[in-house]
């Protein structure tokens, strides 16, 4: 049986090369201008997932459910329904997770997935109401 060098092997394909060697497959290496395309991807990974939560929280409440009777009939757990429903970057769903969903609140897997109409919650603590300033 033959052993295999993996430093020879790897520097072959380019991953690796020693300093002053030419890396064979020049093509492989990322190019530098990837951070842009990165951006581009989360913004729409977190589109994706307003989305997905915005049309689960609608569907539940049409269907008159609670996120705990939700979780019931998924199987899953409250806060992890509620976490999906905050689009929370924790949660991120699982096809698994969103099948039962679906399934749960009676609607296609397409239906949670399609762009929806985001409705801006107030969110966090309330602001403090501002005083008037007394007149002398």
């Amino acid at each position: 049986m033959r052993s295999i060098n993996a430093s020879a092997v790897i520097n072959t394909i380019g991953y690796w090369s020693a300093p002053g060697c030419a890396s064979t497959f020049a093509a492989v290496k990322p190019k530098a201008s990837s951070a842009p395309a990165g951006v581009a991807l989360e913004a729409r990974v977190t589109r994706t997932r307003s989305a997905i939560a915005a049309n689960i929280r609608a569907r539940r409440e049409a269907a008159s459910l609670s996120q705990e009777g939700l979780a019931e009939a998924a199987e899953l757990s409250p806060i992890y329904i509620a976490a999906l429903e905050q689009a929370r970057p924790s949660a991120n769903p699982t096809l698994r997770a969103l099948v039962a969903v679906a399934a749960a609140l009676q609607c296609d897997l397409s239906d949670l997935t399609k762009p929806a109409a985001l409705v801006r919650r107030n969110a966090g603590r309330p602001t403090k109401p501002t005083r008037q300033k007394r007149r002398a």
